[in-house]
């Protein structure tokens, strides 16, 4: 039998402006998330973690 892999993703840093003028082409949700951050200057930092 196979045993489940155990995948973690953590600190990852997206520049928020760049991900999304590139997919959406406009600027204003970008402002709206960068208002929202905490630590991380012009970036969006988020941590997923996914556990089998």
């Amino acid at each position: 039998m196979l045993r489940p892999s155990n995948l973690t993703i953590q600190s990852t840093t997206i520049n928020v402006h760049r991900l999304l003028e590139d997919l959406t082409g406009t600027q204003q949700i970008a402002r709206d998330l960068v208002l929202q951050e905490t630590r991380c200057g012009h970036h969006l930092c988020f941590s997923t973690q996914v556990t089998q």
